[in-house]
């Protein structure tokens, strides 16, 4: 097929992700910058740095600056943003800006982070689409790694470190908005929360919010949403979709479709202590360290485990994968610590054993009236690769049974031959057609 032929067919798809709104939102978002701007406030205090979040004319440093004071403004208020290039692979024109925005941390306390809101240009305008909520995959610990930074094609960008761009751009060229979280921990001075349940699940869900609250950007006030994500980004969805009802109840979240997430990460570091992908369970280390900053971890560490975690801090993707390929996690505490010792070692919060184990996904989960911690009221699609080499099918499966089991609508599916970084590719049609579907008001009971 030629260029104009794709562009005709994936303009058809676009239409069905836009055409049950129409024009019912255009009055809606030609309201939306007015509105907004009465929710914008400055990172700095002088007028010039109110301006510039109020026109969306931040400069990067302000959008990525370090925390600075007290936080009380509502989660996914804008605090500042800008206009940047579009970096992805969209045949479609695509207006992007960078985003400062309020979320909640694990304790409950307001903080500012940072995300990437692409709209896409199609005859029907910004306020008829729907917005994706979409979280990250893993792209490092660095803080020039964020997506929000690698998504504008400029010199941190190029996807050096992140394999979604196809997913993303084919979401994008089905008419959808796609409002991109980084996570908890990419600004200035910061180290990313990696696979922290609450902490990102929160960002997930204000980066949706703040989506209709970017100046100029046109997104309808009260958009459809779904959610999505992938491998880190798929725990990320999951755990946005278990939070939706009780912290963003005024979101209308359709569906979440989830991805080769790491929904035990017990298992999944018995299957990355010492493989290819160490990596990854360096980060994991390192990160939920960083979320629980009480707990022992530094005093654990001999001389190279320092070394080695204070690398990973400043490491994208690549960088880690390479330095860590084939490591043990045993080689980098002072008394040569097991996993299973790891966990037995005990802190302010409990052993690491109950932290790790509180980012699981799907416990104390039910259907809306259950009465359970976290209901879920949408359906989910769940799936990975057959022969995924980084998060364990089983544990993959037993999550998605957890969910089946507390009777919510979950669509399992399995891709034969699948690795870890193949599938999110192989998958991309499946779940946007999926995606679509449940936006567009098709209900789905699953196939638990």
């Amino acid at each position: 097929m030629d260029d104009a032929g794709r562009q005709a067919g994936r303009g058809r798809r676009g239409r069905t992700w836009a055409r049950r709104t129409g024009t019912r939102r255009a009055a809606a978002g030609l309201a939306v910058a007015a509105l907004a701007a009465g929710g914008i406030t400055a990172v700095a205090s002088p007028a010039a740095a109110a301006t510039a979040a109020a026109t969306c004319s931040a400069t990067a440093a302000q959008v990525y600056a370090p925390p600075s004071g007290t936080l009380t403004l509502a989660p996914g208020t804008v605090l500042a943003c800008r206009r940047v290039p579009d970096g992805t692979t969209s045949w479609r024109s695509v207006t992007s800006y960078q985003v400062r925005y309020v979320t909640t941390d694990r304790t409950g306390a307001r903080i500012p982070t940072t995300g990437i809101l692409m709209v896409p240009r199609t005859v029907w305008g910004p306020a008829a689409l729907p917005v994706v909520a979409y979280s990250s995959t893993t792209v490092g610990l660095g803080r020039q790694c964020a997506a929000s930074q690698q998504f504008t094609g400029g010199l941190l960008g190029g996807f050096v470190d992140d394999i979604e761009i196809t997913a993303v751009s084919d979401l994008l060229n089905d008419g959808a908005i796609v409002a991109l979280s980084d996570g908890v921990g990419y600004l200035e001075g910061q180290t990313h929360t990696y696979v922290t349940g609450l902490n990102n699940g929160h960002a997930q869900l204000d980066m949706a919010r703040a989506a209709s609250r970017v100046p100029g950007a046109g997104v309808a006030k009260a958009p459809r949403v779904a959610l999505a994500g992938y491998s880190e980004g798929g725990h990320s969805t999951l755990w946005a979709a278990q939070l939706a009802h009780g912290y963003a109840p005024e979101l209308d979240v359709r569906a979440a479709a989830a991805g080769a997430a790491p929904v035990d990460l017990k298992a999944t570091a018995t299957n990355l202590n010492g493989g290819l992908y160490a990596g990854f369970l360096a980060d994991s280390v390192v990160g939920l360290s960083t979320a629980y900053p009480s707990m022992p971890f530094r005093s654990l560490l001999n001389p190279a485990g320092i070394k080695a975690t204070d690398d990973v801090r400043t490491q994208c993707l690549a960088g880690t994968l390479a330095t860590w390929a084939f490591r043990r996690i045993e080689a980098y505490s002072t008394d040569h610590l097991t996993l299973e010792q790891i966990y037995a070692v005990k802190g302010p919060d409990g052993t690491w054993g109950r932290v790790i184990d509180a980012q699981k996904v799907g416990v104390g989960v039910g259907r809306p009236g259950s009465g359970a911690t976290y209901e879920i009221g949408f359906p989910v699609l769940d799936y990975w690769g057959s022969i995924d080499d980084v998060i364990p099918p089983a544990s993959q499966a037993a999550g998605a049974k957890r969910l089946c089991d507390a009777g919510v609508a979950v669509r399992r599916k399995e891709f034969a031959l699948g690795v870890h970084a193949t599938t999110i590719v192989a998958a991309s049609s499946d779940v946007r057609s999926w995606l679509g579907a449940r936006l567009n008001g098709i209900p789905d009971a699953g196939n638990c």
